[in-house]
This record gives structure tokens, C-alpha cells and sequence, in this order.
């Protein structure tokens, strides 16, 4: 049997390292536009004499990874394969990157609770002076009627309140998705669970706990591919003894899954990477029976590409699939001082004022690694802002630097200039799932199984989850699908 695999990023890789992992005789071809592997999985070392090690680490797309639910344990499953679990930097519960987090607004940072006792006392704060109002609302508003999908603020606004919502959950969507909550659907995000909830039980809160009580959090088709996973019997031990680790870093950073999935594809006989080759015709055999993918035909191929890049190649239902762009600038601090917060870092609110420059979020890199060595910081600009000032767009990565220092000079007080600086602007690099997302999904799925002949399956941040952890997963699962038609 032969398959191509659409795409060189976590998705595509999961995927075509579990297919290979599941059917040995399976040849597999893996299609990269460019000459790296990995997509926004990009780590980067620059050498400098201010560091004590002679160069800094900086993380450019993700920096951690979470071993926790179904998505958590694909990606343990993953990284004990790759036998990686001597890299693993886990972060612990009681660790200051763990618990304390922090928004800012209006002109401070407020501290998440991280307890039942912090929950008490952060109702001073300004971000959370609106919690005890939102929780009595939930508790006595009405369940929605119907099962149409929503937008995130239309949803969190309905059930707990206007300023609930702007202050703190648009904060977590800037950290998550760089998004807009007015426009993000709440079916298609990792809040789908919330509207499943109310319908069942109305109270999102008291919902959330009787779920948690009955087991209730995962649905059939999860708990089997729970089950399928934890069949490893070195997964199930790696995955308990990081029950306790709320997240993880990598040891040579987020990058070096890409770099142990390259090295065992080029220790495999079944699986060649095509490096600097785009796809450019993708359709079905003139027998029926097999997909063609550039000149050559296979018995399945996997899209893990742009959707974008889907309705050039098939004459399919187009995906409304935005993307939003983030600048990503990584500065590092000889002198680890100069940073007196200890925590893992802010997120801003959709209102936030004096904030031109938009930023949605400063990471505490140092906190989480080697805090002794230094102060290291990421910055997060743009996501949806920039979409609708794209004036607002540094014009270059010097410039991008500055308002990254005047935004830590105003939020953290840090008036020295930074010893390493730099700036990388990741244009499309977080999909946008609009409201009515899985239906529009459910129609490319239609069409593609009526048109293709179940030749072609669908994956990647686009399709299901945007997180590393949900391509993981998501990897895993084309894999089994396809493995299950070989049988």
C-alpha cells in the first residue's frame, strides 16, 4: 500500500509516524514545500557572550506542550515513542510558572487565583471584580434554546456577563487563538464542551462538576482512543508520572520533536521525506481507485495543508478558514533581576487601554527554564488587531522590538535594553475557526468522501483543534482510519 501525507508540519508528521508505526509495509511519501519540517514549530539558539552558556534559546511559535487529557496523552504517547522522556522539562503544580499567572489590565497585573482562598481575595483586583456576579448569573440564567452554533463572546456574555467576558476569557483567547471571541465559534473551540454542558444541565458550573463526578468529560469515541493509547504500557507510566506537571518544555526546545521524527524517518525504509516539493495536483485516478498526488498515484493520501491550499487543488466547498498573523518577539536579560515577577506571564483583555501597539501577551520564558541565567521574555503582538489595522504592523523586526520593550517598560517596569533581541512576524499562523465551522466542515467532508471515494483524509490545525497536542492526536487518528480500510 502506498500513501502520501499533504504537508511537513506536527500534523503530517504524527501522522505518517503512527501509519508507519501501524502498517511496516506501508510506503509512505511525505510531501514539504520547503527545506525544514515542523511549520510553526520553530526553536532557534543565537550565540551570545551575555549568556553563560554562549547562546539563548528562543521559542518562536509554541514553547510548552500540556501532558494532560485525551490531546496530553497522544503527545506523551508521541514523545515516549521518539524516546524523548529524558528531554521532557516538566513544570510543576506548585512551581511559580504553574501558579501564578496573570492579566493585565487596566494599567496592572492581576493575579490568577490559583485556589479556592486566592479566588476570595482576587475579587479586588480589577480584572476579577466582575467573578461573584458572573457566578450567581450562571447559576439562575436560562439554557439557550436550539443547537445553532454561537460565537465564544456571545455564548460566555449570555452566561456569565459582559464584563466577565471582555476582562477575562477574551484575555484567554488572545493567549490561545489571537482571535477575536465576537467571531471564534464556541462549537468548533476548545469550549465545544461548555455548549454540551448547558444543554444538559443548564448551569455551566454546577455542570462541570456533576460531569467531572460521573465521568462524563469525554465521549464514547474519545474514551476508545483513550483506551487505544494507554494499551502502551511505558505511555500509561510516562502519562501518570507527569500528572503532576500542568505543562512541559523540551530540553533543546519545542523544535526537536520535528528533529526525532526527521532522524527515525531517515532510519525508516517505509516512509521518504520529498523535501521542497508542493503539492500541485491532487485529484482522483482515472481507474477510481487510487489518488494522485503531483504524478504519482496511491492508495490514499492525507491533506495536511492550508485549507486554503485545498480549494486551489479540488474544486471543493471553499472552508471561510481565516488566519490570524502574530509578531513574536523573544528578548533575553543578562541580568535575571531585572524581571520581579515570578510566574509564567500576562495575557491582555479584547478592551485594553493605551494598548496601540496590541499586545496580547508576555511570556516569562526564564521562569520556566533557567531563571539563574538570565531574564528571558516573549512578546505576542497583532493576532486579529492586525486584520483590522494592518497600519499597526511593524514594519520591521527593529520596530518590533521597540514596542515590545515599551509594552515591558509600562507592564513590568524593565527599563533596560534588552542584551538579545529578536523578532519574527508569523504571518497566518493561527486558523480561525468562524462560527459555523463544523458545518462547513461536515460539507467538505460530504463532498471529499462523494467526489474522492474515501481516497483522501483531512487533518491539521485547520481541521480540529489548533494546539501541537490536538495535531498529535489528530495524526494518530488518520493514521488508525486508514489502517483500518487496509484490513
Amino acid at each position: 500500500m502506498k500513501v502520501a501525507i499533504c504537508g511537513g508540519g506536527i500534523a503530517g508528521l504524527s501522522t505518517a509516524f503512527y501509519l508507519s508505526r501501524l502498517i511496516p509495509t506501508c510506503q509512505i511519501d511525505l510531501y514539504e514545500r520547503d527545506s525544514r519540517l515542523g511549520g510553526w514549530l520553530q526553536s532557534v539558539n543565537i550565540p551570545t557572550a551575555t549568556s553563560p552558556t554562549g547562546n539563548v534559546l528562543f521559542e518562536q511559535g509554541p514553547r510548552t506542550l500540556r501532558p494532560s487529557g485525551l490531546a496530553g496523552l497522544a503527545t506523551v504517547d508521541l514523545l515516549k515513542q521518539l524516546k524523548m522522556e529524558k528531554s521532557i522539562k516538566p513544570i510543576l503544580k506548585d512551581s511559580s510558572s504553574a501558579k501564578n499567572k496573570y492579566i493585565y489590565y487596566p494599567d496592572r497585573l492581576n493575579v490568577v487565583p490559583s485556589s479556592g482562598f486566592q479566588a476570595l481575595k482576587s475579587v479586588v483586583q480589577p480584572a476579577f471584580r466582575a467573578v461573584p456576579y458572573a457566578l450567581l448569573r450562571d447559576l439562575f440564567q436560562k439554557k439557550k434554546v436550539g443547537n445553532e452554533d454561537e460565537s465564544i463572546g456571545s455564548f460566555m456574555e449570555r452566561r456569565f456577563g459582559k464584563m466577565f467576558t471582555h476582562r477575562l476569557i477574551s484575555s484567554l483567547i488572545n493567549g490561545i487563538y489571537a482571535g477575536n471571541l465576537y467571531s471564534l465559534s464556541m462549537q468548533s473551540t476548545m469550549f465545544g464542551f461548555l455548549a454540551d454542558i448547558e444543554r444538559k444541565y443548564r448551569s455551566v458550573i454546577l455542570g462541570i462538576v456533576l460531569a467531572s463526578i460521573r465521568g462524563e468529560m469525554l465521549n464514547e469515541k474519545q474514551k476508545l482512543l483513550k483506551t487505544s493509547l494507554l494499551k502502551n504500557e511505558h505511555t500509561n507510566e510516562l502519562f501518570k508520572s507527569l500528572r503532576s506537571s500542568p505543562m512541559v518544555s523540551l530540553e533543546g526546545g519545542i523544535e526537536s520533536i520535528i528533529s526525532h521524527l526527521n532522524a527515525d524517518f531517515s532510519a525508516s525504509s517505509n516512509v521518504k521525506v520529498r523535501f521542497n516539493q508542493p503539492v500541485t495536483r491532487l485529484a482522483l485516478s482515472a481507474s477510481k481507485d487510487k489518488i494522485e498526488v503531483n504524478n504519482c498515484q496511491y492508495d490514499y493520501s492525507v491533506f495536511a495543508m492550508s485549507s486554503d491550499s485545498l480549494s486551489e487543488l479540488l474544486p471543493c466547498p471553499a472552508m471561510n478558514t481565516p488566519t490570524t498573523s502574530v509578531y513574536v518577539v523573544n528578548l533575553f536579560y543578562q541580568d535575571a533581576s531585572v524581571l520581579s515577577y515570578k510566574g509564567f506571564g500576562y495575557l491582555t483583555p479584547l478592551h485594553l487601554p493605551n494598548n496601540p501597539n496590541h499586545i496580547l501577551g508576555v511570556v516569562f520564558d526564564s521562569e520556566q527554564s533557567n531563571p539563574e541565567q538570565g531574564a528571558k521574555l516573549t512578546v505576542m503582538m497583532g493576532g486579529h488587531n492586525y486584520a483590522k489595522d494592518p497600519k499597526s504592523i511593524p514594519t520591521t523586526p527593529e520596530k518590533a522590538v521597540s514596542y515590545a520593550t515599551e509594552a515591558i517598560k509600562q507592564s513590568l517596569g524593565i527599563y533596560t535594553s534588552p542584551d538579545v533581541a529578536n523578532a519574527t512576524l508569523q504571518r497566518n499562523c493561527i486558523p480561525q475557526y468562524k462560527v459555523g465551522h463544523q458545518h462547513q466542515l461536515d460539507n467538505l467532508q460530504s463532498w471529499v468522501d462523494d467526489n474522492l471515494r474515501g481516497r483522501l483524509h483531512l487533518t491539521g490545525s485547520w481541521y480540529n483543534g489548533v494546539s501541537i497536542g490536538d495535531c498529535i492526536l489528530n495524526g494518530y487518528k488518520t493514521a488508525q482510519d486508514i489502517a483500518l480500510k487496509a484490513q
